[in-house]
């Protein structure tokens, strides 16, 4: 009786327990029915979510749901260019869409075609804007704001995008800059350096370019204040060093004509340009005094022509300009002994 009541038993668990397992397939049968029903939304919100071993569920239900998927990707692909709230495509959400359709039917025609179609508007954007950018910049239209509202869209459509000026846009630019700095004119040096530093400063020889200009403007700005506070009678400290770059090509100029002067008339013009040099310089500036001197010793070899030429008149005249310019500098002591 004993071993009846126990194989009795055993047979009854053995029931449970496939009475059990016919009911964990029936809810799962249920439940994979119920996903198939599923409307395409919800099916792409869970069907990621199932485990490996329903990956034969997941391929069947994307073969049964191809059409509707694809068709809800473009319709999310279509909602994206057609209401956008920037003036033009949000192209990485369109991106972040084919990217996931994708993933589900890399061999789709259609989402190939869409892509294509995507990466071509994509970058006929791109390159619309930049021509946009080079248009103003050939035309040397270099208003900041409107510049820098073109490179903010430039941004939004490509990310870490890198704008190349036109090698036109580059040559007049370099132009407007180097012409700015030879004229010391701070308010266009400072739009020029405000939008090279926004497009240009990627070219290495604009970048150099514009470490100079930037060193002259706040040279140009340092002697600026220092005028006003000695006009206004204010004891100020010469910047000797912002006067030393905001006259040295000045200087250079100067130095190349005197060594090529050979007529006394040349050198009196030379000396002209120098005396009318702001008296708020003061004479301690050792550029200013190296001119100066420069000035006299050139006045001396015109004088040594002018005695070799027996013309004892205009060598006389020389001397005595070159021992008065070398008088006034002995005089400050500044003479180098």
């Amino acid at each position: 009786m004993a071993t009846i009541s126990y194989s009795f038993r055993y047979k009854h668990i053995e029931v449970e327990q496939l009475s059990h397992q016919v009911r964990t397939l029936q809810h799962s049968i249920q439940a994979d029915s119920q996903l198939a029903k599923l409307p395409t939304t919800e099916l792409l919100q869970v069907i990621n979510e199932l485990p490996e071993q329903k990956q034969l569920l997941k391929d069947g239900l994307l073969r049964s749901h191809q059409k509707q998927i694809i068709t809800l990707y473009e319709q999310r692909i279509s909602a994206i260019l057609t209401h956008r709230e920037n003036s033009y495509p949000d192209y990485y959400a369109i991106e972040k869409q084919l990217t996931e359709a994708q993933a589900f039917y890399p061999d789709s025609h259609t989402l190939m075609a869409i892509a294509d179609t995507i990466t071509h508007s994509w970058q006929s954007t791109t390159t619309m804007l930049e021509d946009q950018l080079n248009t103003l910049l050939e035309k040397q239209v270099y208003l900041s704001e409107e510049i820098l509202f073109i490179l903010t869209e430039l941004g939004k459509v490509k990310k870490e995008h890198r704008f190349s000026p036109s090698q036109k846009a580059n040559e007049l630019y370099f132009d407007a800059f180097q012409s700015a700095m030879d004229r010391r004119d701070l308010n266009e040096l400072q739009s020029l350096i405000e939008i090279g530093e926004l497009v240009f400063a990627g070219n290495k020889q604009h970048h150099a370019l514009l470490n100079s200009g930037i060193q002259l403007s706040s040279a140009i700005q340092k002697l600026s204040h220092y005028q006003a506070k000695h006009q206004a009678g204010e004891s100020i400290e010469f910047p000797y060093q912002a006067a030393a770059l905001f006259y040295k090509k000045q200087f250079q100029q100067l130095e190349s004509a005197l060594s090529q002067a050979d007529k006394v008339s040349q050198l009196d013009a030379l000396h002209d340009e120098i005396k009318q040099l702001p008296l708020s310089i003061p004479n301690n500036f050792a550029p200013l005094n190296q001119i100066r001197l420069l000035t006299a010793i050139q006045y001396l070899k015109v004088s040594d022509q002018m005695l070799e030429g027996k013309k004892r008149l205009e060598a006389s005249d020389a001397m005595k300009k070159a021992n008065s310019i070398f008088a006034q500098l002995e005089e400050s002591n500044l003479l180098a002994q």
